[in-house]
């Protein structure tokens, strides 16, 4: 396995980073024999954490997406190939959207296309300060980018949200680049009160056309219940894995106030179990833990 996270290692381990130092990125990788080796990794990309950053490794990790930037200021992609510290860069000025790329599912399997969204910060209430929305409401711009062409911002696809939930979130490319696979909500959710809905939503890649929703799900607690990390745990549907099409999904699905293992074949769901390894019962839960993490852990940290 190989991860790379952006930050120092005290910053790693405490989850906190100084917001006036600039990020140093430590590549991680973790050997048959189950260690884990820790090295700097030099790349030529100067970002604070206020600038919003994020990252995403290729699928053959010889590449580094950083986004970082705009709400106002100049938005930022840079594609970094590790080996020789070659850079090409993306700049958008005085974009009043942030870019975000996802760290799983943000390239496709060649190594070629890469989906980053615009995501809408002040949509978020962070102050009347906050720049105005560039997308309509209950819709998220999507930009597909060739990182290989000549020249280029790649296409803006306008994701439009299912009747009746939110604008989708956190696109997932699939390995072959012909669709998207997003999540959708009723919206905010307060541990231990109320109840939240919503679906996996997946949009044509051509035109960002709504194909189907699928596996709709339910949350509801009467009491909070607790993450990894000791806070209190909501719904965090999320893609893990696709397979080359898209037809068949491996998610985090919200069932019965817990964030269950699934697998998406077409119409049908299939809660993971004993066939899916590790089969052992504290494998399983292991398993099933770090992928709850992908909703949970920070941008700047991608494997």
């Amino acid at each position: 396995m190989l991860a790379i996270v952006a930050g120092t290692l005290a910053a790693i381990r405490t989850a906190a980073l100084d917001p006036a130092a600039p990020l140093k990125f430590v590549l991680l990788r973790v050997g048959s024999d189950g260690r884990a080796h820790w090295s700097a990794r030099p790349v030529p990309v100067t970002v604070l954490p206020g600038q919003q950053p994020s990252i995403a490794l290729s699928p053959d990790g010889t590449k580094l997406a950083v986004t970082y930037g705009g709400g106002g200021q100049a938005a930022v992609l840079r594609v970094v190939t590790l080996g020789t510290g070659q850079m090409r860069e993306w700049l958008w000025p005085q974009a009043p959207w942030t870019p975000l790329v996802q760290g799983q599912g943000a390239w496709t399997a060649d190594g070629r296309t890469l989906v980053l969204q615009q995501w809408d910060v002040g949509r978020g209430g962070t102050g009347s300060s906050a720049p105005a929305s560039s997308t309509p409401a209950g819709t998220t711009a999507v930009r597909i980018i060739d990182t290989t062409a000549p020249a280029g911002d790649g296409r803006v696809l306008t994701l439009r949200g299912p009747a009746g939930l939110s604008a989708p979130w956190q696109p997932f490319i699939t390995p072959d680049g012909s669709a998207l696979v997003a999540t959708t909500g009723t919206g905010a959710f307060i541990p231990g009160r109320g109840e939240a809905t919503g679906e996996f939503a997946l949009y044509s890649a051509r035109d960002g056309a709504l194909i189907r929703t699928q596996a709709r799900w339910t949350w509801s607690q009467s009491r909070p219940a607790r993450g990894p990390a000791g806070g209190p745990l909501g719904p965090m549907p999320a893609v893990a894995w696709s397979d080359a099409s898209g037809s068949k999904l491996l998610v985090l699905l919200p069932r019965d106030g817990a964030n269950r293992l699934a697998v998406l074949a077409g119409d049908g769901v299939t809660l993971a179990g004993g066939d899916l390894l590790p089969g052992s019962p504290g494998g399983y839960a292991a398993l099933q833990g770090a992928l709850l993490g992908i909703s949970g852990v920070p941008a700047h940290m991608a494997w």
